[in-house]
């Protein structure tokens, strides 16, 4: 992560110039910068991600459920004591605070459980480091390519016309909040089951769960699909319609929404 973070602080402007490939010089540095501001995001969030883990491993759930609210109170927070930011350079600080406070708000239990944020390189010749790694691969995989298609849109939206970039955005925030509920509901209880189910080489018993996990978020995507279908454009315009966000602005963002959620049973699905 310490390489990543150099990695894309260093290439920050070569990683945007490819990302808004007709953009203008002002946004490709203004993107930059804000790049720059909130890499700092990538150490942050895997450490965040490990410490979640952990906790939900010794089945504390609360603290990693809550601890997400932070980063969105402290953009709210930091948003609304703030007089004019028309760069979004604050929202970018903003963002890098929330993670910061996220990780603070599970030091103190990861604490309490014995663990210890102290480096070891000696990784090689730990038996289970092969183990970890092959647990650890087909993960990453699997978040990275449910990514992908997020920049994949914004590559091509940014040849369209003004706006489509950050409507693409806006809807995948509003996007983002069923998934999540989805996502935290349903697969963060079944994790330690599964882990318990596998040591004790029930493997009829980690079927029998998934099989009803997966029914489950099957059947809540349905009614949520449908509301998000027809309340997009009344729930963009609640959210998001003020100062210079107008009713074309809301409208472009609920056509994105909804071309998105027809992928909320994909998504759940996988």
């Amino acid at each position: 992560e310490g390489c990543l973070f150099i990695l894309i602080f260093v290439f920050a402007d070569v990683i945007m110039s490819f990302i808004i490939s007709n953009g203008s010089p002002e946004l490709i540095g203004l993107a930059t910068q804000h790049l720059k501001i909130m890499t700092p995001v990538f150490v942050i969030g895997g450490l965040v991600g490990i410490y979640y883990g952990v906790l939900v491993s010794y089945k504390k759930f609360m603290i990693p459920n809550i601890s997400p609210m932070l980063m969105s109170l402290a953009i709210v927070v930091i948003l609304l004591l703030a007089k004019n930011d028309e760069k979004g350079i604050l929202l970018a600080i903003a963002t890098t605070v929330g993670g910061l406070c996220q990780f603070l708000f599970q030091l103190p239990k990861i604490k309490q459980l014995g663990f210890k944020l102290r480096p070891n390189l000696d990784f090689f010749n730990n038996v289970q480091f092969k183990n970890v790694l092959e647990l650890l691969f087909p993960a990453i995989l699997s978040s990275t390519v449910g990514q992908i298609h997020i920049y994949v849109d914004m590559f091509f939206a940014s040849s369209l016309k003004e706006g489509a970039w950050t409507a693409i955005g806006y809807a995948n925030r509003v996007y983002q909040f069923p998934v999540g509920i989805l996502v935290t509901a349903f697969l963060v209880p079944l994790f330690p089951l599964f882990s318990r189910l596998v040591a004790d080489k029930d493997y009829e018993g980690v079927k029998y769960y998934f099989n009803k996990g997966v029914g489950l978020l099957n059947f809540a995507c349905f009614p949520i699909l449908i509301m998000i279908l027809l309340l997009s454009y009344d729930g963009v315009k609640f959210v998001f319609e003020r100062g210079k966000f107008g009713s074309d602005a809301t409208f472009m963002v609920a056509e994105a929404l909804i071309f998105l959620s027809v992928s909320l049973l994909i998504t759940e699905g996988k």
